[in-house]
Formats: C-alpha cells, sequence, structure tokens
C-alpha cells in the first residue's frame, strides 16, 4: 500500500525501520573499522603530516586510565545502577509499564556489556599489553625508567 510523497506522487515502502536499522549500524560500524584499520595498517603516514611527531605526556594518568574512571565507573556505573534500581522496582514513583520494563533492560543490558568490554580491555592492557603496568598496581611502585618513559611529568 503506497501513501503520498510531498509532491503528490504516490510511495511505496523500498526498506522497513529494521532494514534501515541494520543498514546504517553495518555502514556505522564499516566506517569506524575501516578508519580505524587505516590508522592502524598506516597511521603513521596519514596522522604524522597532520598531528606532527610531538608525543604529548600525560601527568599522573593517561587518557585510557581516565576513560575506564570516568567513563566506564562513572558514567556507565551510574547507568547500570540507575537502570538496575528501576528494574528491582525500588524507584518509587518510576512507574511500572511493560515498555519502560523493556527500555530499563535494554539500557541496563547494553551499558553492562559495555562495561564489561572496557573492563576486559583495562585488564589486558594492566596486565599483557603493557609491561611494568602490573607490577604497578601489585606493589604501587615502577621503575625510574618506566615512569620516564609513560608519564614524563
Amino acid at each position: 500500500m503506497g501513501r503520498a510523497s510531498n509532491d503528490g506522487a504516490a510511495s511505496v515502502e523500498r526498506f522497513t525501520a529494521f532494514e534501515r536499522a541494520a543498514h546504517w549500524s553495518n555502514a556505522i560500524a564499516f566506517c569506524a573499522l575501516a578508519i580505524s584499520g587505516i590508522v592502524m595498517a598506516r597511521g603513521k603516514f596519514f596522522l604524522l603530516p597532520v598531528l606532527g611527531g610531538h608525543e604529548v605526556s600525560p601527568h599522573r594518568f593517561d587518557a585510557g586510565e581516565k576513560q575506564v574512571l570516568w567513563g566506564d565507573v562513572l558514567v556507565l556505573g551510574l547507568v547500570v545502577v540507575a537502570s538496575g534500581l528501576g528494574l528491582n522496582l525500588l524507584v518509587p514513583g518510576l512507574g511500572e509499564t511493560q515498555a519502560l520494563m523493556r527500555i530499563a533492560s535494554m539500557v541496563h543490558s547494553v551499558a553492562s556489556v559495555l562495561m564489561m568490554a572496557m573492563f576486559a580491555s583495562h585488564i589486558y592492557i594492566g596486565t599483557v599489553g603493557m609491561r611494568g603496568a602490573y607490577k604497578a598496581m601489585r606493589t604501587g611502585f615502577v621503575d625510574a625508567a618506566w615512569a620516564e618513559e609513560h608519564h614524563k611529568l
């Protein structure tokens, strides 16, 4: 069944909302993966002329460590706690409609998976991915050379 378009001509649905969502999800994922792949494979040649060869030294915590704290622990943690409280009906006046529970369940699940992925990455980098990082968290100390290399300031 068609409907009239802005110019008065009949239109026919070609793609459903689900098909369009699947298409754009794939398109966005492809672009992100393609760009990250180019950067990993040839990033020096693409980014060095733009960004320059000077490396910004972090103070005590680098960008990844700050991302884990602010993005994972604080933001996603609050989302998981808030949605969990809603799912357990512990938020007075929130309402208990089936639609709201589905939304809360979806938000809770997505935020939880993102948290797990970020924590898994953090654990990998802190144990295997960066030599000396695990020792720093286990003992609290690092070699002066390690500190100079990773946190010059």
